[in-house]
């Protein structure tokens, strides 16, 4: 019987045991037939058998249908063998030395085997070992798949994908680093491996100022992280997004408002007074700063809104009055690095 007469069933189990990805899509693209029966297959395979590794390109690319595929094909292998069909097979293919497809979880910094629930603790590990879909028992590579779909949704700027997502169990605060405030080393391998930024962070830095609203609304820490939003926004001038921020508590005053000093962006340092940053606490650098340069129109404004420098930095001054061409260079690379990333 030609392959393209077999019935359905047996298309399935003859599927069900190819070792390759493209093996099962050489099936698909084979007619028209093929293509219905077994599209839905793939989707489970790669979600079951690769941790859906297909999920970020398809967000990227805006197919909101294949997220939703994926994420239900992500949902219904918890609990199953994420072994490939014929490992035996397989194992014995990789000592002759064949190519094969190598699934997410060879990823041994982030596998489940490298991750303990009582890790906890530990900074770069905590958004793991808490995650919801964790306690659901999905696989730490099940999760870390989810997660950079997501990031990938917001560089795209597609709200209902990320919108999704977030319904769907991806959380608003995750991130595979160190937080802001930690006693822990990152390890090199940890920070080696480490790709995406915290989501509110991506969102700032694509300017997104709707997406930012989003993943706020869903609990987003603009503190939580050694990224700081409000200071990527200040150095991005995105208005729009610092007024956001600090309506949801954001509090990197300090280097934000001394940021727009060294600009001497006087409408900025307003802007930041105006919307709940205070001179009185948060000022002190800022009008250092605003004294070196001798921006004086600055160094008034500040002191009429309370800042004010001690007795030891004002004797100091006297031996550095001016800023020096270095520090100015170190800001300004600053400042380039987090449009680079």
């Amino acid at each position: 019987m030609p392959l393209a007469h077999l019935p359905t069933e047996t298309l399935l189990i003859i599927s069900s045991y190819l070792r390759h990805q493209r093996d099962v899509y050489a099936l698909v693209r084979t007619n028209r037939r093929f293509y219905h029966i077994l599209i839905d297959f793939l989707y489970k395979y790669n979600s079951q058998y690769f941790h859906a590794s297909a999920l970020p390109f398809v967000a990227k690319q805006g197919h909101k249908h294949l997220v939703g595929k994926l994420l239900d094909g992500l949902k219904g292998a918890v609990g199953k063998s994420r072994r490939l069909p014929h490992s035996e097979r397989r194992r014995q293919a990789i000592l002759d030395g064949a190519a094969l497809d190598s699934g997410s979880e060879s990823d041994s910094v982030w596998s489940d085997g490298s991750v303990e629930s009582d890790e906890g603790h530990i900074p770069y590990l905590t958004d793991i070992v808490t995650h919801p879909l964790r306690a659901a028992k999905y696989s730490t590579t099940d999760i870390n798949t989810i997660q950079s779909a997501l990031i990938a949704a917001i560089r795209a700027g597609h709200k209902d994908i990320v919108t999704l997502l977030l319904d769907r169990g991806a959380q608003a605060n995750f991130y595979r680093g160190l937080r802001r405030v930690n006693t822990w080393r990152e390890p090199h391998r940890y920070r080696r491996r480490r790709a995406d930024h915290p989501p509110l962070c991506q969102a700032v830095q694509c300017g997104r100022a709707d997406l930012v609203q989003i993943l706020l609304a869903r609990g987003a820490d603009p503190d939580l992280y050694c990224f700081l939003p409000l200071y990527q926004a200040v150095a991005g001038r995105r208005r729009d997004i610092i007024r956001l921020l600090l309506q949801h508590g954001a509090k990197d005053h300090s280097s934000s408002l001394k940021l727009a000093v060294r600009r001497e962006d006087m409408s900025m340092v307003q802007f930041l007074l105006d919307n709940g940053v205070r001179a009185d606490e948060s000022g002190r650098s800022a009008l250092l700063v605003a004294k070196r340069k001798g921006a004086e129109d600055i160094v008034e404004f500040l002191q009429s809104k309370g800042a004010t420098l001690d007795g030891e930095v004002r004797s100091n001054l006297h031996h550095s009055w001016h800023l020096t061409p270095e520090s100015d260079a170190a800001e300004s690379a600053e400042v380039a690095m987090l449009h680079y990333h």
